[in-house]
């Protein structure tokens, strides 16, 4: 069983092996590549060339020399120049990571001219939200490069170049470890309203549902496992059409996020010890009900209404009569006068629904029942 758990951002304690490297204590150059905080969450790079007990000189920007009470400003180590390039893939290589530090290099990595999403931190993946689609990201080439990494791993070919920080990469690891231990495993996707934790969440299973299928095709079939072929992967299409259905129901249009899960969401996705998936259950919780008859101005109410109101006759002409909705959003006060959502398009989201709600197993009157 491996188990992707959709949270919110939680504070937990450092691990102990962390508090070294993430230490601000002072570097003992007579002058030091340091970051300053003058105002909260806002640093920049500037040179100390002293510092006492209570005051810090610095030399700032523009070349400036100034001397600042400790008191008012924060200061922490910076790391050094052949450490703040593109190359470092992974922040436990800094020998500073610190606040700063971290944002510098994520920063860094996502200006790029070549926007690099990803960067890890040991086993833990850090993901920015880029807002918009990057196809060539998740496409079927980049799948199997991922999963074909763990042949080369086992030819133990040392000019294999290591593939860089990817959900992918997370996926893969984790289904290996499962097939590898024959033990549970988890994934925890955490973050910020608007951190794209329900693309990583879809990205996460559309990885273990191809892999799993690759997997499966590669291996050779008995008789009995020729027939079940059709059957397995009607059960990857039922796991994956799951995403769609619950983002109708759960999802809506906030001030941050056009597209915002208000709802906690733990799936657990079942596999043969062949590597096959056979199924999968989807647990919801905490889920914002007061959303129904109330939305902050500016937002939205779940994405099913409008699904409902504006797509029903693309699914199914019958169904504007037998609910009494013809007369759309506006007849009704729970979702009139409510903006419209840039990313989810009534009539081509309901229809999404639809087909979601027929692949899951709903039947015809369950796909219009579903939006």
């Amino acid at each position: 069983r491996l188990e992707v758990v959709l949270a919110s951002a939680t504070t937990g304690p450092v691990e102990p092996e962390m508090t070294e490297k993430m230490s601000t204590g002072w570097v003992d150059d007579a002058s030091a590549r340091v970051w300053l905080s003058r105002s909260r969450d806002q640093w920049e790079g500037v040179q100390a060339v002293h510092r006492s007990d209570s005051e810090v000189q610095i030399v700032n920007t523009v070349g400036e020399s100034e001397t600042l009470q400790l008191a008012d400003v924060s200061v922490l180590p910076r790391n050094p120049p052949h450490l703040e390039h593109l190359e470092v893939q992974d922040l436990v290589h800094l020998q500073f990571l610190n606040a700063p530090s971290i944002l510098y290099n994520l920063k860094m990595r996502f200006e790029a001219e070549e926007a690099q999403v990803y960067t890890a931190t040991g086993p833990i993946l850090i993901a920015i939200n880029p807002w918009r689609d990057v196809p060539l990201l998740y496409d079927r080439p980049r799948m199997d490069s991922y999963a074909e990494s763990y042949l080369r791993d086992l030819s133990r070919d040392a000019d294999a170049l290591p593939l860089p920080p990817h959900i992918f990469k997370v996926a893969d690891s984790a289904y290996r470890a499962l097939l590898r231990e024959g033990r549970d495993q988890s994934i925890l996707v955490s973050g910020e309203s608007g951190s794209g934790k329900t693309e990583t969440t879809k990205h996460v299973m559309n990885y273990l549902a191809y892999v799993s299928s690759a997997n499966f095709a590669r291996a050779p079939l008995s008789r009995a496992e020729t027939a079940t072929t059709d059957r397995i992967r009607t059960t990857e299409s039922k796991v994956l059409s799951s995403n769609p259905l619950l983002e109708s129901f759960g999802n809506a249009m906030t001030l941050r996020n056009d597209n915002s899960s208000r709802f906690g969401k733990y799936v657990d996705l079942n596999f043969a010890v062949s590597g096959r998936l056979t199924g999968g259950a989807v647990q919801t919780y905490l889920i914002e009900t007061s959303r129904v008859v109330l939305q902050t101005s500016g937002e939205r109410n779940f994405h099913i209404f409008y699904q409902l109101l504006e797509g029903a006759e693309a699914l199914d002409p019958n169904l504007v009569s037998s609910l009494s909705i013809a007369n759309g959003v506006a007849a009704f006060a729970y979702v009139r006068g409510t903006p419209s959502a840039r990313g989810v398009p009534g009539e081509a989201r309901g229809g999404e629904g639809g087909r979601a709600a027929t692949r899951g197993g709903y039947g015809a009157k369950g796909a219009a029942e579903h939006g």
